[in-house]
């Protein structure tokens, strides 16, 4: 084990493979560690070995158990690249607990390095150990708060600022078309509108319908970005019913959504076989 070159000693050294317990090694003052993996069978092919020192960690290497080296294999603390930063509120408090994720922009294969970490009670977080030249996706996530994603980011200095602002609800009533009164057993989609081969196209936002405790009828959605949306509501032996599109600029709340749904008509029929009895 090296960190740029000089030998670690005290680094611990970890062997994965498919089906198998980890196996954990300990290098001496030389950078030394010697370590015995047996996989879980001949099925197993890969073989990643890791090295993990304080807070420096190296690149996993991926090795072939069919064709492993005969010379002493080296992990080197200092190849991977890191992301690095803070995480903080539009009012420019530390945000604890936030989950930030990085995965390569092209390609998903085994060799490519995915991690996340959390901010710290300071906001702050470290990322890695990343392929150094690789683009990367970050996600920025924290209960409460809308998601950020930052696009083509090459891992390494400076650090990052994140600002991540706080969910926006869209609030609103189901009412009884007839009766005026609040209507309780309703169910809802968020629709966000999108535009694909030049149609304007809606799809559920996938976001659930919240029921208001102790205020019959009520009911909120939060809106999980910047976007143009829809409620479509509906209820049992209802017609449903949907609010106008509403473009949502990412801080600024929709106004309040009085939905009325209005008794649906009811056909009922028999159906009958060729004698004229009733087919159940």
């Amino acid at each position: 084990v090296l960190d740029g070159g000089v030998p670690t000693a005290g680094a611990e050294v970890a062997a994965r493979s498919k089906g198998a317990a980890v196996t954990l090694a300990v290098s001496g003052a030389d950078g030394l560690a010697t370590l015995r993996h047996e996989p879980a069978g001949p099925d197993v092919n890969r073989l990643v070995l890791q090295a993990r020192h304080g807070d420096l960690e190296s690149l996993p290497l991926i090795l072939d158990t069919a064709a492993l080296p005969q010379e002493t294999i080296v992990l080197d603390l200092s190849q991977g690249a890191w992301f690095e930063g803070n995480v903080r509120t539009l009012a420019g408090q530390p945000l604890a607990t936030a989950r930030i994720s990085a995965r390569p922009e092209v390609g998903d294969g085994p060799d490519q390095r995915r991690a996340s970490a959390h901010s710290d009670e300071q906001g702050h977080f470290r990322l890695g150990p990343l392929l150094p030249g690789t683009e990367y996706r970050l996600d920025a996530r924290a209960e409460g708060f809308v998601d950020q994603e930052l696009r083509h980011l090459l891992p390494g200095p400076p650090p990052l600022d994140l600002v991540l602002a706080p969910v926006i609800a869209w609030r609103g009533r189901a009412l009884d078309a007839a009766a005026g009164g609040p209507l309780d057993e309703v169910w809802g989609q968020l629709a966000v509108e999108f535009t694909e081969d030049g149609k304007l196209r809606e799809r559920n936002s996938g976001e659930r319908l919240q029921l208001v405790s102790g205020t019959p009828g009520e009911f909120w959605f939060d809106l999980p970005g910047p976007g143009r949306y829809r409620i479509r509501l509906f209820a049992r032996d209802r017609v449903p019913a949907f609010t106008d599109a509403w473009d949502f600029d990412g801080v600024n709340a929709p106004p309040f959504a009085a939905l009325a749904l209005a008794p649906a008509a009811m056909l009922e029929m028999t159906v009958l076989d060729g004698r004229g009895r009733p087919v159940p």
